[in-house]
């Protein structure tokens, strides 16, 4: 697959999430850095920037996000990290 077809499908989960506006936007802002870095040919910045997004992830607590769709997230952002390199 391709990792900025797979970013793109990512976005579109995020929002579907029952999330805090101000969440979801940060969450999405770092995709779309991913997918900037991508685009410019520097795949380790790109992943650089997931991992740090599922760092997020795993640290917030469940009244921010529910930690089952915390970790569909992480799954699917590391599928893609795996894609990067």
């Amino acid at each position: 697959p391709d990792p900025k077809a797979s970013l793109k499908v990512l976005k579109t989960v995020v929002n579907t999430l029952t999330i805090q506006k101000v969440v979801k936007n940060a969450i999405i802002k770092q995709i779309d850095a991913a997918e900037t870095a991508f685009s410019k040919g520097v795949p380790k910045a790109a992943d650089g920037i997931l991992k740090g997004l599922v760092k997020q992830l795993q640290n917030y607590p469940k009244i921010i996000i529910n930690p089952a769709d915390a970790q569909a997230l992480i799954q699917i952002i590391e599928t893609i990290r795996a894609l990067l390199v």
